[in-house]
Order: C-alpha cells, then structure tokens, then sequence
C-alpha cells in the first residue's frame, strides 16, 4: 500500500511573540506526532523544520533530512528554540517556505510534498501572494 512512498514533509512553524511559549510548545509536539505517524506507515521520509514569522527570513531549523531513528529526529526536534520575534512577517515567510516545497516537488525525489504550517493568526504582508501558491496547479 504505502510503505514504499517516499515522502517530504516541510514544518513551517510560527515562531512570532504572538504564538507565545504554549502554543510553539504544541507545535513541536504536534510535529513530533505527525512524523511518528508517517513513520508507521513509510520509513521513506524526510523532514525540513523552518521557523517562520520571524523578522527577516524565515529559519531553517531542521534541513531536508531523512533520520535513522525517530528518536534521531526527536533529538534534532528538541534542539528547536522558540524565537519570540516581536515583528510580524508571517505572510512573506510562508511565501518564503511555499516556493522551497515548490522547488522539493519539482526535483521529484519524493512522491509528496507536505507542507503544514503551524500558526495561532495570520497578518496580511504577503498572505495574498501565499494564497495565489496554495491555489496553483502545483499541490502541497
């Protein structure tokens, strides 16, 4: 069935002061059960973390990897800190995360690209040209 789909999972993870320390918390720990139930039905994964709504450009906590162990991903996963970013430019940085799934899925070494991102709000900098993404031919 679909133990032998390769799949790219991309975490955009809000890291602005707004998600306060809760909510990214609960972020982290969501990812956590989202690769362990991608786990049980392929080991053919890889995963990116990136940390957006943050002034400047989004971060790239966790690059395109795929790990030995879930415990191996778990301990790159607990290294995440939550930046507290007073700033606001969450629109640009899923723009930002949009065009790297975009570049994931055009390679073509995965069978699916994921992208899930992780927010309590959204501003408006760029959420237009976020939605014109999610909205094209290319599927997430």
């Amino acid at each position: 069935m679909c133990e032998d789909l390769e799949v790219d999972l991309i975490f955009a993870i809000d890291g602005s002061a707004k998600m306060k320390i809760d909510g990214f918390n609960r972020s982290l720990h969501l990812i956590d059960e989202i690769v362990t139930g991608i786990h049980e039905i392929t080991e053919f994964w890889k995963a990116t973390v990136i940390q957006v709504g943050t002034e400047g450009p989004a971060v790239i906590e966790i690059e395109q990897k795929s790990f030995d162990t879930l415990d191996d991903f778990r301990r790159s996963l607990a290294t995440i800190g939550w930046r507290r970013s007073p700033g606001s430019r969450l629109g640009d940085s899923l723009v930002d995360v949009a065009d790297l799934a975009m570049r994931y899925a055009v390679k073509g070494e995965s069978d699916f690209v994921w992208m899930i991102s992780m927010t309590t709000g959204f501003s408006d900098d760029k959420l237009d040209d976020f939605e014109i993404l999610k909205n094209s031919k290319v599927s997430f």
